[in-house]
């Protein structure tokens, strides 16, 4: 068995985080009900504040692809977005109160994606391709100081820690492609590396209090090389500093997705399963708490979630599974479950559009900057092809609202 065709196969099949620009051109803010907050929807060609054509145009004429989507401050006070002219690319931070925009970076040739603000809306992280691949870079959110390169690799991914201190990165993919865990804090002069032995998985996730990160590991090799039945993706908790590593759970021939609740350590996953040719297969989501022995399958064993997401205060999830009775294979459907009971409620199968789709892809490594819950988690709002629908969960109705190609949400 050749793992580097395995290998191949899987980084296929992931996809890479350099594939910039495509997705919403443009977006208006729709106002929901008070408690839910507002939703900001993809339109044509600008950006654009307030439903219809009396809303507040922040950019106009966008070049096609030029971004894939605007990230919303935690607080919901303001907004980062890419726009395109004549002479270059500009990251620009507007302030949804004041109206008044400033410009965070500029570039004649990289475009920035992957925004991302800290949680405290302090510092806003972004990726760029550069010569040595993709920066992340990190820049006050107010304009007071320039970008300044945090890592450099293949593909990047991070997650923040709860109180913004500490920043973990997963660079550069599998172990046997040189993968590295960095940890950072602003201020640093670089990310500084301190795991070395990653294995398929894309954002790795802090413990509530700071204290300790999750990442998937590649248990180490018998011998010289490292054999397909010795291949797989272990689940471990490990101090900041590298020390204390304790493996939770080992899932063997596979490549992981996993996120860590909001309110709790416990960690849901998806895991795409990989036989010896490098095929890779879809299968259930999983719940792994640190109290149990093994994972709970939340969802039935062959829905091929590709996504999922927590609502705000832990209590559900909402994941995408393929759809069965539907002649697409792109086609999906909406499944929310009840952690505590396992109780799975069921929606209409949809068409994503090729924005919500890339997303999903990506999904983990956006979990910092968008979520298809509302605030108070009663409704989901997604972008289908045929435009933008929000599902009521209280009523168990969905409705298309707009056109568009991606929907948000803003806190009110």
């Amino acid at each position: 068995m050749h793992l580097r065709r395995v290998l191949w196969g899987i980084i296929t099949g992931l996809g890479l985080l350099a594939l910039v620009g495509s997705g919403a051109l443009a977006w208006a803010l729709l106002r929901a009900p008070a408690t839910s907050g507002s939703l900001l929807i993809s339109d044509a060609s600008t950006l654009r504040l307030g439903s219809g054509t009396n809303g507040q145009v922040l950019s106009a004429a966008l070049r096609p692809a030029s971004f894939r989507f605007p990230a919303v401050s935690p607080d919901g006070t303001r907004v980062v977005y890419v726009t395109t002219s004549g002479e270059g690319v500009s990251l620009v931070a507007h302030d949804l109160r004041s109206g008044s925009s400033i410009d965070l970076y500029t570039s004649s040739l990289a475009e920035p994606f992957n925004l991302t603000w800290s949680p405290d809306g302090r510092h806003v992280l972004f990726l760029a391709p550069g010569p040595g691949g993709l920066a992340l870079l990190i820049v006050p959110a107010d304009g007071s100081d320039q970008p300044v390169p945090v890592a450099v690799g293949q593909n990047i991914y991070f997650a923040w820690s709860d109180d913004s201190a500490q920043l973990v990165l997963h660079i550069d993919g599998h172990t046997l492609q040189n993968g590295r865990v960095a940890l950072y804090r602003p201020g640093d002069r670089a990310a500084t590396p301190f795991l070395e032995d990653p294995g398929f998985f894309q954002a790795p996730a802090f413990s509530r209090d700071g204290s300790n990160m999750f990442y998937v590991a590649q248990p180490p090799r018998v011998g010289e090389r490292l054999t397909f039945a010795e291949f797989g993706a272990s689940i471990v908790r490990v101090g900041i500093d590298g020390a204390g590593a304790q493996p939770i759970y080992f899932e063997p021939q596979a490549a992981l997705r996993l996120v860590r609740s909001p309110s709790s350590d416990a960690l849901a996953y998806v895991l795409q399963r990989i036989a010896e040719n490098g095929s890779t297969t879809w299968q259930g989501l999983y719940l792994l708490d640190e109290a149990a022995a093994a994972p709970r399958l939340l969802s039935a064993a062959d829905d091929g979630v590709d996504a999922f997401f927590w609502s705000p205060d832990g209590s559900q999830i909402a994941y995408l599974a393929q759809s069965r009775g539907s002649a697409s294979r792109s086609a999906r459907v909406w499944k929310v479950v009840q952690v505590a009971s396992g109780e799975v409620r069921e929606f209409s199968a949809f068409e994503p559009s090729a924005a919500f789709a890339e997303l999903n892809v990506y999904f983990d490594a956006y979990q910092h900057g968008y979520s298809p819950w509302s605030p108070d988690g009663r409704r989901l709002a997604f972008a289908a092809e045929d435009g933008i629908h929000v599902i009521d969960l209280e009523r168990g109705t969905s409705e298309r609202i707009s056109a568009g190609e991606m929907v948000m949400w803003v806190r009110n």
